[in-house]
């Protein structure tokens, strides 16, 4: 029968898999690794609050700390649990999306897919991401996209809507394929494995 933890995505776990040899099985070195993660989702927190507020360092600074001192997310780095990298993924999921969002060159859609397949690798908790990317991605196109020279704020220098579709959907596609083909791996072997 299929049991809670039967559905596990290993990437984790794969992860920890060197650390534990390496370190013996030592649980202070495995909680380590969390620790480290724990420490990119802080540098996430302090890169988005400086995307919306780049004047404003200080208040990247504040939420940078809020973070890094609560409580409940020192005491799930503390354990050995997928928590800490989907976490981690989730925090650099969303500063990519905000930096795509703000028409930063250098994230690309498929950059994006890449982040979400990686975390459906880790843990089902991040499939929400499977509908917030690719809004998104269609926000953006709304706002910046559209034919090349065309006017992005005139709507009507768009076209029709099979002219929309043709456009967004590549973008989409560049999204989708990575995330699919990454989390797909995992979400076949468990229907396979486990019905």
């Amino acid at each position: 029968t299929i049991q809670y933890e039967d559905h596990q995505p290993p990437l984790y776990y794969l992860m920890q898999a060197p650390v534990f040899t390496l370190s013996n099985g030592s649980l202070i070195a495995l909680r380590l690794f969390s620790l480290v993660m724990g420490a990119g989702i802080v540098l996430c927190a302090y890169g988005l609050v400086r995307a919306f507020l780049p004047e404003r360092p200080q208040v990247a600074l504040g939420a940078a700390a809020l973070v890094a001192f609560l409580p409940q997310h020192l005491a799930g780095l503390a354990s050995v649990s997928n928590d800490a990298l989907s976490n981690l993924l989730i925090a650099a999921t969303l500063l990519g999306t905000v930096l795509y969002l703000k028409g930063e060159p250098s994230i690309k859609e498929w950059h994006l897919g890449l982040l979400v397949g990686l975390g459906l690798l880790t843990k089902v908790s991040t499939i929400f991401l499977m509908g917030w990317v690719p809004l998104a991605i269609v926000v953006r196109w709304w706002l910046f996209g559209g034919l090349p020279a065309a006017n992005p704020y005139n709507r009507e220098s768009r076209g029709t809507l099979p002219a929309a579709i043709r456009q967004v959907a590549p973008l989409l596609a560049a999204f989708f394929i990575p995330a699919f083909v990454l989390g797909g791996i995992w979400w076949l072997h468990s229907i396979n494995t486990y019905g």
